[in-house]
Protein backbone atom coordinates (compact mmCIF):
# COMPACT_ATOMS: atom_id res chain seq x y z
CA UNK A 1 0.00 0.00 0.00
CA UNK A 2 1.18 3.11 -0.95
CA UNK A 3 1.25 5.84 1.91
CA UNK A 4 -0.63 9.12 1.39
CA UNK A 5 1.64 12.24 0.09
CA UNK A 6 3.37 14.30 3.02
CA UNK A 7 1.60 17.04 3.85
CA UNK A 8 4.79 19.05 3.67
CA UNK A 9 5.16 20.22 0.47
CA UNK A 10 2.18 23.14 0.76
CA UNK A 11 3.31 24.38 4.07
CA UNK A 12 4.71 27.09 2.72
CA UNK A 13 1.91 28.43 1.37
CA UNK A 14 0.19 28.13 4.25
CA UNK A 15 2.85 30.26 6.45
CA UNK A 16 1.81 33.02 4.22
CA UNK A 17 4.63 32.51 1.46
CA UNK A 18 7.47 32.60 4.53
CA UNK A 19 9.89 29.94 4.66
CA UNK A 20 9.03 26.76 6.44
CA UNK A 21 11.82 24.64 8.30
CA UNK A 22 10.90 21.33 6.32
CA UNK A 23 12.97 18.98 9.23
CA UNK A 24 10.96 21.24 11.81
CA UNK A 25 7.59 20.65 9.89
CA UNK A 26 8.25 17.36 9.82
CA UNK A 27 8.92 16.07 13.78
CA UNK A 28 5.81 18.55 14.11
CA UNK A 29 3.84 16.05 11.81
CA UNK A 30 5.29 13.06 13.64
CA UNK A 31 4.18 14.40 17.10
CA UNK A 32 0.58 15.60 15.59
CA UNK A 33 0.51 11.99 14.45
CA UNK A 34 -0.80 10.77 17.99
CA UNK A 35 -5.13 11.60 18.28
CA UNK A 36 -6.28 12.49 22.01
CA UNK A 37 -6.04 9.50 24.67
CA UNK A 38 -4.04 7.85 21.97
CA UNK A 39 -1.17 5.61 23.87
CA UNK A 40 1.31 4.16 21.35
CA UNK A 41 1.76 4.22 18.15
CA UNK A 42 4.66 1.95 16.46
CA UNK A 43 6.83 3.83 13.46
CA UNK A 44 4.49 1.70 10.77
CA UNK A 45 2.15 4.16 12.42
CA UNK A 46 3.53 6.83 12.11
CA UNK A 47 4.91 6.04 8.65
CA UNK A 48 0.85 5.48 7.42
CA UNK A 49 -0.44 8.40 9.36
CA UNK A 50 2.06 11.34 8.47
CA UNK A 51 3.10 10.02 4.93
CA UNK A 52 7.19 10.53 5.54
CA UNK A 53 9.39 7.54 4.31
CA UNK A 54 10.41 5.13 7.23
CA UNK A 55 13.92 6.15 7.45
CA UNK A 56 12.43 9.94 8.04
CA UNK A 57 10.04 8.55 10.78
CA UNK A 58 13.13 6.95 12.70
CA UNK A 59 15.47 9.55 12.35
CA UNK A 60 12.14 12.07 13.67
CA UNK A 61 11.18 9.58 16.46
CA UNK A 62 14.95 8.98 17.78
CA UNK A 63 15.58 12.72 18.17
CA UNK A 64 12.27 13.46 19.88
CA UNK A 65 12.93 10.93 22.19
CA UNK A 66 16.48 12.02 22.89
CA UNK A 67 14.56 15.84 23.70
CA UNK A 68 11.86 14.25 25.68
CA UNK A 69 9.02 15.00 22.90
CA UNK A 70 8.39 11.25 22.48
CA UNK A 71 8.75 8.66 25.24
CA UNK A 72 10.14 4.95 23.75
CA UNK A 73 8.90 0.94 25.19
CA UNK A 74 10.59 -2.06 24.34
CA UNK A 75 9.05 -5.06 24.35
CA UNK A 76 5.70 -6.34 23.80
CA UNK A 77 4.03 -5.14 26.85
CA UNK A 78 3.59 -1.43 25.66
CA UNK A 79 0.76 -1.78 23.92
CA UNK A 80 -1.11 -4.39 21.64
CA UNK A 81 -1.25 -2.71 18.34
CA UNK A 82 1.47 -1.50 18.59
CA UNK A 83 3.36 -1.70 15.27
CA UNK A 84 7.30 -3.31 15.73
CA UNK A 85 10.12 -0.04 15.39
CA UNK A 86 12.99 -1.82 13.73
CA UNK A 87 13.86 -5.29 14.82
CA UNK A 88 12.65 -4.96 18.37
CA UNK A 89 9.20 -4.62 19.41
CA UNK A 90 8.61 -1.35 20.75
CA UNK A 91 6.18 1.42 20.45
CA UNK A 92 6.08 5.66 20.54
CA UNK A 93 4.10 7.98 23.04
CA UNK A 94 3.94 11.11 23.76
CA UNK A 95 5.76 12.24 26.89
CA UNK A 96 3.52 13.33 29.58
CA UNK A 97 0.16 12.44 27.62
CA UNK A 98 -1.19 11.44 31.32
CA UNK A 99 -1.01 15.02 31.98
CA UNK A 100 -3.54 17.10 29.87
CA UNK A 101 -2.73 20.53 31.53
CA UNK A 102 1.42 20.04 30.72
CA UNK A 103 0.71 18.46 27.66
CA UNK A 104 -1.05 21.97 26.71
CA UNK A 105 1.91 23.89 28.23
CA UNK A 106 4.47 21.26 26.04
CA UNK A 107 2.73 22.36 22.87
CA UNK A 108 3.03 26.26 23.50
CA UNK A 109 6.36 26.03 23.87
CA UNK A 110 7.16 23.47 20.93
CA UNK A 111 4.96 26.46 19.13
CA UNK A 112 7.25 28.98 20.46
CA UNK A 113 10.42 27.31 20.09
CA UNK A 114 8.97 26.52 16.32
CA UNK A 115 9.07 30.39 16.08
CA UNK A 116 12.44 31.28 17.41
CA UNK A 117 14.11 28.40 15.23
CA UNK A 118 12.45 30.39 12.05
CA UNK A 119 13.86 33.42 13.28
CA UNK A 120 17.41 32.35 13.35
CA UNK A 121 19.54 33.47 11.12
CA UNK A 122 20.13 31.22 8.13
CA UNK A 123 23.33 30.22 9.19
CA UNK A 124 22.47 29.44 12.72
CA UNK A 125 19.56 27.70 11.60
CA UNK A 126 20.20 25.19 8.87
CA UNK A 127 22.97 23.92 11.12
CA UNK A 128 20.83 23.20 14.27
CA UNK A 129 18.11 22.24 11.93
CA UNK A 130 20.24 19.47 10.47
CA UNK A 131 22.28 18.46 13.62
CA UNK A 132 19.49 18.46 16.10
CA UNK A 133 16.21 18.13 14.36
CA UNK A 134 17.72 15.59 11.71
CA UNK A 135 20.16 14.07 13.81
CA UNK A 136 22.82 14.53 10.69
CA UNK A 137 26.28 13.62 11.63
CA UNK A 138 28.98 16.97 11.61
CA UNK A 139 30.52 15.92 8.58
CA UNK A 140 27.40 15.30 6.46
CA UNK A 141 25.94 18.83 7.81
CA UNK A 142 29.95 20.11 7.19
CA UNK A 143 29.58 18.43 3.66
CA UNK A 144 26.23 19.37 3.25
CA UNK A 145 26.70 23.34 4.03
CA UNK A 146 30.42 23.49 2.66
CA UNK A 147 32.16 24.63 6.41
CA UNK A 148 34.47 23.37 8.52
CA UNK A 149 33.80 21.37 11.55
CA UNK A 150 34.87 23.78 13.79
CA UNK A 151 32.59 26.41 12.08
CA UNK A 152 29.68 23.39 12.41
CA UNK A 153 30.46 23.54 16.25
CA UNK A 154 30.42 27.14 16.32
CA UNK A 155 27.02 28.11 14.60
CA UNK A 156 25.22 25.26 16.56
CA UNK A 157 26.69 26.54 20.04
CA UNK A 158 25.35 30.18 19.09
CA UNK A 159 22.16 29.12 17.58
CA UNK A 160 21.67 26.96 20.96
CA UNK A 161 22.53 30.07 23.13
CA UNK A 162 20.19 31.96 20.93
CA UNK A 163 17.17 30.09 21.65
CA UNK A 164 18.09 29.65 25.36
CA UNK A 165 17.90 32.97 25.65
CA UNK A 166 15.04 33.72 23.87
CA UNK A 167 12.80 31.08 25.28
CA UNK A 168 13.92 32.19 28.55
CA UNK A 169 12.70 35.91 27.84
CA UNK A 170 9.89 34.28 26.35
CA UNK A 171 9.00 32.34 29.83
CA UNK A 172 10.09 35.36 32.04
CA UNK A 173 8.05 38.28 30.17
Amino acid sequence: MQPPPSPLPNCAAAAGGRPVVAPFARALSVLSAFAPGERWLGNGDLVERTGLPASTVTRMTRTLVTLGYLRYAAGADADEGAAPLAEASAAMAPAGQDDPLAEVGRRRMRAELARQVDELPATLREVFVLQVLEGLPTAEVCSRLGITEANCWVRLHRARRRLAQRMSAHLAG
